[in-house]
């Protein structure tokens, strides 16, 4: 009998959340309503800033770069040093992603990539060897 009724505890315990919608209370969650789930992803992307570089300081070694959109838009400056990868893609005004790690809780960059717009439907994209291989034997193609 007592074997039977540990076949029943997963079922249980899955249809207590599947009523309750699957959200649970969470002790660590924020006191300003913030549901954990939404919580865990923005924790997971704390360490990347996406958007336009408003500017760049060799001398001073920061990086200015605007975060969100509209209202919620702010600028946010970033320290980058020697060993900051990719540095020669923040240029002012063209959208990067800044991969970084908080020193003395000032954000310092690590990696710097150009944030790239994607292909639309149906496009392809092709290596430039691949073109110039295209090129030499004249082979038709539309670019």
């Amino acid at each position: 009998m007592q074997s039977n009724l540990r076949k029943f505890i997963p079922l249980v315990l899955m249809l207590t959340l599947v009523s309750t919608g699957g959200v649970l209370k969470n002790a660590n969650a924020s006191q300003d309503g913030v549901k954990p789930a939404v919580a865990a992803v923005e924790k997971k992307q704390e360490n990347v800033y996406k958007g336009s570089v408003v500017g760049k300081s060799n001398k001073a070694k920061t990086i200015s770069i605007k975060v969100g959109k509209g209202d919620k838009a702010k600028t946010i400056m970033v320290n980058f040093d020697d060993n900051t990868k990719g540095v020669e893609h923040a240029s002012k005004g063209h959208a990067s992603i800044i991969f970084y790690e908080l020193r003395d809780g000032q954000p310092w960059a690590t990696v710097v990539k150009p944030k790239l717009a994607k292909l639309p439907q149906g496009a392809i994209e092709i290596k430039t060897a691949a073109l110039m291989e295209m090129m030499a034997s004249n082979t038709d193609f539309t670019l």
